[in-house]
């Protein structure tokens, strides 16, 4: 089926909602803002794809060699995390895939960035989701924040009970629930591309929390 350029924009505005809302209304810096001045070619969206389809069959070494170095470095993540990561929360948090996804692809030029998205749809009437941003870096084609969009999309896929949920709100209280295990399993928080930095788990939810409470998303709680 022929979808015109129109409708393709559309669908990708839809896909950048969860992450526009998230990194403007909880104030933390988040992913998607390397200033690398080189145009993404075919290498990058082709990473991008690969590295997606990786995810969804919990290829870990594909996953693994395609993240930023720095991003790896300051997380201290080996490939025995990610596959921890991986086999123990990531994957159980899905519904099984049994169609092809649909695929969904942003391009970035000004930034060197290509966004994939494969997406299914859900038992609950929303999507299910594995997406991947990948930039073009000296060093060659890289995706970013990785490990942190892999959480983010396997909380919705984990916890969405009605397609009508507020996403950021999700994420907060899946966060909330899990961020132990998490660092447990050897992910301590997300990658901070501007400063290259850790942001413990702690300090994410407690963004997040701000937000939602200045959005008016979430009651004031005395916690």
């Amino acid at each position: 089926m022929h979808v015109s350029r129109t409708n393709k924009v559309k669908q990708m505005e839809e896909l950048r909602k969860p992450r526009i809302v998230l990194a403007g209304l909880v104030s933390v810096a988040i992913c998607g803002f390397l200033l690398y001045k080189f145009r993404a070619g075919p290498s990058v969206a082709d990473l991008a794809d690969r590295t997606t389809g990786c995810m969804a069959s919990g290829n870990v070494k594909c996953i693994f060699d395609s993240i930023l170095d720095r991003e790896k470095k300051a997380l201290a993540l080996t490939p025995e995390k990610l596959s921890a990561l991986l086999q123990n929360y990531i994957l159980p948090s899905y519904e099984e895939l049994k169609n092809a996804p649909e695929k969904r692809v942003l391009n970035i030029p000004d930034q060197g960035q290509v966004q994939v998205a494969w997406t299914w749809p859900s038992s609950r009437g929303g999507t299910m989701m594995f997406a991947t941003t990948a930039v073009a870096t000296p060093e060659g084609a890289r995706t970013i924040c990785t490990t942190q969009w892999m959480i983010y999309h396997a909380i919705e896929a984990k916890y969405r009970r009605s397609p009508k949920e507020e996403t950021v709100l999700l994420y907060f209280r899946g966060l909330e629930r899990d961020n132990a295990y998490l660092s447990k399993l050897g992910i301590p928080g997300i990658y901070d591309t501007a400063n290259d930095r850790v942001i413990e788990w702690k300090d994410v939810i407690s963004h997040m929390r701000s937000g939602l409470i200045r959005a008016g998303l979430l009651k004031v709680i005395n916690y």
